[in-house]
């Protein structure tokens, strides 16, 4: 509801799941999964129309949320990854969780009911995509540690 507030009429990630997903679909915000990499690139290849979006989510309900409920809240690994676009395509608000800097702008697409979880095969690849993304924010960080050291 956040990110339809502000304005956003797509949002690029690496997952969505089922609330998200509906949320924004009734917004009628756009949903563009399973993309990892530096924002720019990922805007770039929306502005080109390589980025198609979906009305599915692509992970079950509290996919990243960790182990369960915890005592010290803001503690374990943070799933949503920076970005947004604003309706006038500038870099609108995101969410930004965890150490992201990369990949982030969910949204959806008309409406969706996700009755199931994703299957064996789409919850391995969620993961592996979700691997790639870790490693590229780590590569990203890296980077700027090496750049600030210089």
């Amino acid at each position: 509801q956040f990110i339809a507030s502000k304005g956003a009429n797509v949002v690029i990630t690496g997952n969505v799941g089922p609330n998200a997903s509906r949320t924004l679909n009734a917004a009628g915000v756009d949903v563009i999964v399973g993309v990892s990499g530096p924002i720019r690139e990922a805007i770039e290849r929306y502005k080109r129309g390589e980025l198609s979006p979906t009305n599915q989510a692509n992970v079950p309900d509290h996919f990243g949320m960790g182990g369960g409920q915890s005592a010290s809240p803001g503690r374990g690994m943070g799933r949503g990854m920076g970005g947004g676009m604003g309706r006038d395509m500038g870099q609108g608000m995101g969410r930004g969780m965890g150490m992201g800097r990369d990949m982030g702008m969910q949204g959806g697409y008309g409406p969706n009911q996700v009755s199931s979880g994703p299957s064996p095969d789409q919850g391995l690849g969620a993961l592996k995509e979700e691997t790639k993304a870790l490693r590229d924010q780590l590569n990203s960080i890296l980077s700027r540690i090496k750049d600030l050291e210089k």
